[in-house]
């Protein structure tokens, strides 16, 4: 193979990644995932922080 047919593959295959990176943050950004991917895991915390021994004696 020509040295610039494997230089347009590597660099096809990186544009491919960063569209692919790109498509993929911006669903994210437009159906809110993060804020609720984060809500989830607050619910998630919240469950085991609730269940701790506390100490309530005032001294």
């Amino acid at each position: 193979m020509e040295w610039w047919v494997i230089l347009l593959i590597v660099l096809g295959s990186i544009l491919a990644a960063v569209l692919l990176l790109f498509i993929l943050l911006f669903l994210v950004y437009i159906f809110n995932l993060d804020s609720k991917l984060l809500a989830h895991v607050q619910k998630w915390l919240q469950h085991f922080y609730d269940k701790r021994e506390r100490n309530r004696h005032l001294e």
